[in-house]
């Protein structure tokens, strides 16, 4: 450009545009947000909830907050800007009632006018089955004749028994050999207890919180069912510390 002419450059020669009022501004996080519902125990990071962030604690500037980590679909705090979109598919037996979908925004300049969610297709079937055992292989035949022509389906399957029964898996296995579905857990509920127990009788440890391992730990030890809520709260901070140093 010759010195002197009045030719300016087109990077100067507008005036700033304020951002925040002709555009959105969006932000991510993947972390736990306090209210909202967890699919599985696994999508709390922290114990208690006494670290998580709260709605409120978002700046307004934020035209819209997209959350990860809890695979169920939701509002935060009430608040239509503030969403976990969830996972696409279900991740877990906990989520197969979920709907699974992914949002799309409307805006007008920096307002959010619209939200709309859009659900995503489901190829494979996540199924629990529940019942006495006659009870479940009705329910077995009745969803197998259902998705007959769609990809196998991946079932969990919870017997109530009045005792344990080695069998199990296999009598389940062999009545669904010929089904088009694959038997991923099975489970059984005895009457005694709320516990829920694998076919052997045992109580799946990946059902169970660390906190409730520390709880059946405090309970054969000896501990009074009054005594144990200190320990637990020191428990609780111990685990969010691991968790702060991992």
């Amino acid at each position: 450009m010759a010195a002197g002419s009045d030719i300016q450059s087109p990077v100067t020669s507008h005036p700033p545009i304020a951002i925040g009022d002709q555009s959105p501004i969006l932000t991510t996080g993947h972390l736990f947000a306090y209210g909202a519902q967890a699919s599985d125990k696994q999508d709390n990071i922290y114990l208690g909830d006494t670290q998580n962030i709260h709605a409120d604690d978002f700046p307004e500037l934020f035209s819209y907050v997209a959350l990860g980590h809890i695979h169920r679909a939701q509002k935060v705090g009430g608040k239509e800007h503030i969403r976990y979109s969830g996972s696409l598919i279900p991740l877990s037996f906990s989520e197969t009632k979920d709907e699974k979908g992914c949002y799309l925004l409307e805006y007008e300049g920096a307002k959010l006018k619209e939200v709309q969610f859009l659900p995503s297709p489901t190829f494979r079937r996540l199924k629990t089955i529940e019942g006495d055992l006659e009870d479940v292989k009705k329910r077995l035949t009745e969803f197998n004749d259902r998705y007959a022509e769609s990809l196998p389906s991946w079932v969990e399957v919870i017997v109530h028994l009045d005792a344990p029964d080695p069998s199990l898996d296999e009598t389940l296995h062999e009545y669904t050999r010929d089904f088009n579905m694959e038997i991923l857990k099975i489970r059984i509920q005895l009457p005694e207890n709320d516990l829920t127990h694998t076919s052997a009788g045992q109580v799946a440890l990946e059902d169970l919180s660390p906190e409730e391992v520390f709880l059946k730990r405090c309970r054969s030890a000896g501990y009074p069912e009054e005594e144990t809520g200190p320990l637990v709260e020191t428990f609780r901070e111990l685990m969010e510390g691991v968790k702060s140093e991992e």
